[in-house]
């Protein structure tokens, strides 16, 4: 149902400190032979390498230091983890502004997420300093080194909370990988941007509802069209307020409706707990014009496959019950079709607006000319921002 102002009120909570220590006991206790390893068990392995580099790195200086010159001080052990910390200060650094390059290359038409990055190289540079410290207490004292330890643990978990919580609403989500939209390469245009930038920011609870926050992409092959699709989920899931997205194929989609139709169950995909997509506040489809049984290098027919997606979505329509398909249309879609004509994408839009309950004038489009590989910085042709009025 949808609240009085139009938040969704069935959809899915955020994850919370109770989802966090479920997910670690999952990533801590499982099998890497049994499951595929999660995005949240690599953040953890990834600032345990952190707190490694700085713990190592002033135990070799150390050790070095009294190899070489055969001299113990009692202040070296504090002397390498400074030295350790500033070296990883500038390596972080070194790569913000490789970031910051990296976005200067692009379209810019998107923010960069300057304070995530700054915010992700600190977190880096904590994790280090935490190892650091922790050696620097140990060397020539192990009791002081095993109480530092105990310590450091509680420092180490302070920021994991926060970083988590986004990783298990990015990995439910069910996303196949993880991009932001600032470094999206095809030409967008200014109007196209912004819907697709309110396009990526949850909804605050006091929101009214509206109907008009659904998006078509059509383009060539190896324009990007899957890309802005994936980065239009990471950025929903993983922003300072989160947002709970679903992404599907529309071939898994149709299997889901099939084996989910009576209600919202979580679903397993690659040993990861997926949001269920009839709740979500955000729903993407990928690949919806890949319906038919054409081989690779086959001859096509367009009016042949638009009739199968047409029977297809009418499926959906008949096997889901009446609130979720009422409710969908007050959230947000995302539908990835392929290199269509004016006409055929016309009929797109209305069979994937009758999908979801609306008039095709609430389908937005966003529609590529180019393939990425073969655009030039002399020759730009934009992205088209339309919407049918019927």
């Amino acid at each position: 149902m949808i609240c009085a102002k139009g938040k969704p009120s069935d959809s899915p909570p955020l994850p919370g400190i109770g989802s966090v220590i479920l997910q670690l006991k999952r990533d801590l206790f499982g099998k890497d032979v049994e499951d595929c390893a999660t995005y949240t068990y690599e953040w953890l392995a990834d600032q345990v390498g952190h707190f490694t580099l700085g713990f190592t790195g002033v135990f070799l200086f150390h050790w070095f230091n009294a190899g070489i010159y055969t001299v113990y001080r009692a202040a070296a052990g504090w002397t390498w983890a400074i030295v350790i910390c500033l070296i990883f200060v500038g390596v972080e650094t070194f790569d913000f502004f490789s970031q910051w390059r990296t976005y200067c290359q692009s379209n810019r038409v998107f923010r960069l997420n300057t304070l995530e990055i700054l915010w992700n190289c600190f977190t880096a540079v904590y994790y280090i300093a935490i190892g650091a410290v922790v050696a620097a207490f140990g060397i020539g004292d192990a009791a002081r080194g095993f109480w530092a330890a105990a310590a450091g643990l509680g420092f180490f978990v302070a920021p994991a909370v926060w970083w988590l919580e986004r990783k298990i609403c990015f990995q439910q989500a069910g996303l196949p990988s993880y991009f932001r939209l600032p470094f999206f390469q095809n030409t967008i245009t200014t109007p196209t941007a912004a819907f697709i930038a309110d396009l990526c920011k949850p909804s605050p609870p006091d929101e009214p509802q509206q109907t008009n926050r659904h998006l078509i992409i059509a383009g060539p092959l190896s324009s990007g069209k899957s890309t802005l699709a994936i980065a239009i989920g990471t950025e929903f899931a993983v922003r300072m307020r989160m947002g709970v997205g679903r992404y599907s194929t529309f071939a898994k989609l149709i299997q889901s409706v099939q084996e989910y139709s009576a209600g919202d169950k979580a679903e397993v995909g690659d040993g990861r707990i997926l949001w269920p997509w009839q709740t979500s506040e955000l729903l993407i489809v990928d690949d919806v014009d890949v319906v038919s049984e054409y081989g690779p290098g086959a001859n096509s027919d367009p009016k042949r496959e638009l009739e199968i997606a047409r029977s297809r979505t009418q499926f959906i329509i008949s096997k889901i019950s009446k609130d979720i398909r009422e409710n969908l249309k007050y959230r947000r879609t995302v539908w990835v079709v392929g290199d269509v004509d004016d006409g055929r994408l016309d009929l797109w839009k209305a069979v994937l607006a009758d999908t979801i309950g609306i008039t095709p004038g609430n389908m937005t489009v966003c529609r590529f000319a180019d393939k990425i590989r073969d655009l030039k910085t002399e020759r730009k042709r934009p992205a088209k921002l339309e919407r049918v009025k019927l």
